[in-house]
């Protein structure tokens, strides 16, 4: 059975993120820190597909076609990587969660932070 293979490609002068998604993937929230060295002003993002044999870019059995292009305006954004030093979590966070179950965890800060923390989680 062909599965559908989705290419979505961020586009801003020379810099340019691609996504390979399988499975008929109807939501992709794209990795914030992917977009640090883009700027502010124009982007460009276009969607093709192609078919698989067994939902793999190495099952591909078709091209990238019928290309999609959606231009945008990005906007200011910020985004900082914590160093390991910056906080501690305990107990410490497990490898794996599961839906309807209470994760509780202390974050203590080691260095003064902004006014604003926040945290970001996986959606159903």
């Amino acid at each position: 059975m062909a599965s559908a293979l989705t290419k979505v490609t961020f586009t801003q002068s020379n810099t340019t993120n691609v996504y390979i998604l399988s499975n008929f993937h109807t939501n992709f929230r794209v990795p914030h820190n992917d977009f640090f060295n883009y700027d502010e002003g124009n982007v460009n993002v276009s969607i093709s597909h192609a078919n698989s044999r067994d939902t793999t870019l190495g099952g591909i059995s078709s091209q990238f076609g019928n290309i999609l292009q959606l231009p945008f305006t990005a906007v200011q954004h910020m985004h900082s990587n914590n160093q390991d030093d910056t906080y501690t979590i305990t107990p410490e966070l497990p490898q794996q969660v599961f839906p309807n179950k209470i994760l509780s965890f202390n974050l203590t800060f080691i260095q003064n932070v902004q006014n604003e923390v926040y945290l970001v989680s996986p959606s159903n």
